[in-house]
């Protein structure tokens, strides 16, 4: 995630599962991408939003095999958790 605001936020979903919330040291820094693209929403409420949560702060941007998607489309955070199945289809 990259804050743009103090609000505003690129999502992007990073590759693995976990049981529980993930600390920083236990992230897998590759991007889950969809399974056509490479996937990122623009998000609103991330710290206001329940089943929604930062994992990290201030970490080094993920690796990605695949470009930056072109547009970044706009979304409020509670919307996010809905969104997951488009990168975590087995889900």
């Amino acid at each position: 995630m990259k804050n743009i605001s103090n609000d505003l936020t690129i999502v992007e979903y990073l590759e693995g599962v976990f049981p529980d919330m993930p600390g920083k040291e236990d992230l897998i820094l590759t991007v889950r991408p969809r399974h056509d693209a490479r996937w990122q929403r623009s998000a609103i409420g991330m710290d206001s939003t329940s089943w929604v949560r930062r994992v990290a702060r201030n970490m080094p941007a993920p690796v990605a095999e695949q470009p930056a998607p072109d547009r970044i489309p706009f979304s409020a955070a509670k919307e996010l958790r809905h969104m997951a199945r488009w990168c975590f289809p087995h889900l």
